[in-house]
């Protein structure tokens, strides 16, 4: 589903003159994914959330050791979800790309109701590299930390 998704939203973008090789571009692209793959995580589909990662990917969550591989990965994002983080919604803040890599930064909420207690919200910061890999964008390098709390 996130697969034929994501190719609907390239054809769109390329129909608009929309390369995403380009530096002024690389928002759009990165909010396009954010998009895709909060539908996928908001699905409980860990495998399609992996999916966004190169196989080489390392993911560094927060207070663990960091997380090396795509299958992994799933892994990682399946525990998430299973701990009773329900949804997850980004602001991307900066956007900047060079030949084959990009990079990211931006807040996100992590909506989480974990099994018998009340729900709440936890606020983090993260930075994210991407690789295009074909005529795709992958996340090669992912890392989140929590932000003070107001």
């Amino acid at each position: 589903i996130v697969l034929g998704e994501a190719s609907r939203m390239h054809v769109a973008r390329q129909s608009r003159g929309y390369d995403p090789r380009w530096l002024w571009q690389a928002r759009g692209v990165a909010a396009s994914a954010g998009t895709l793959f909060v539908r996928a995580y908001e699905r409980g589909d860990a495998k399609a959330v992996a999916a966004f990662y190169t196989e080489d990917a390392i993911a560094f969550p927060p207070g663990a050791e960091m997380v090396k591989g795509r299958a992994a990965i799933q892994q990682m994002w399946q525990e998430t979800m299973d701990s009773g983080v329900k949804s997850l919604s980004f602001t991307v803040i900066d956007v900047g790309a060079s030949g084959d890599l990009a990079h990211e930064t931006g807040t996100a909420l992590m909506n989480i109701q974990p099994a018998g207690k009340d729900p709440t919200t936890a606020s983090i910061k993260y930075a994210v590299v991407w690789k295009k890999q074909g005529n795709d964008w992958k996340l090669h390098r992912d890392i989140w930390n929590d932000l003070p709390a107001k």
